[in-house]
């Protein structure tokens, strides 16, 4: 009865499973460090791998979740952010007010032509 409790309950963890059962990472504390540990090694892997094919992230898509971490996903969320800003200053605007509206039409092109909206 002694050996079945120290068999159930050891003082130890040891990489011993109970009972001579078939050693898996359900019930083997070595063995679930040991598939971690291989898990994470394959996951940098990858990365690496994809870092030196792509090193600017041009090759993911807008869907890619890691899309947001490449050098692609931080320019155009700060492009995104410079134009939804909305800064009067933004040189930008000018030229594409030019090419997109008639400045005799909109009074607000010709002013901003004219320097109204500029520092």
């Amino acid at each position: 009865a002694a050996w079945a409790y120290e068999q159930a309950y050891p003082v130890e963890l040891t990489g011993v499973t109970p009972y001579d059962a078939a050693e898996t990472s359900a019930n083997s504390l070595s063995k679930l460090k040991a598939e971690r540990a291989a898990s994470k090694r394959a996951q940098v892997e990858s990365t690496r791998d994809e870092l030196r094919n792509d090193p600017l992230g041009l090759g993911q898509s807008t869907n890619s979740g890691n899309f947001g971490l490449t050098i692609a996903g931080a320019t155009t969320w700060g492009l995104a952010l410079w134009f939804a800003s909305g800064s009067r200053s933004n040189p930008v605007v000018t030229p594409v007010a030019n090419a997109l509206y008639d400045e005799d039409e909109e009074d607000w092109l010709a002013d901003r032509n004219a320097g109204y909206f500029s520092e």
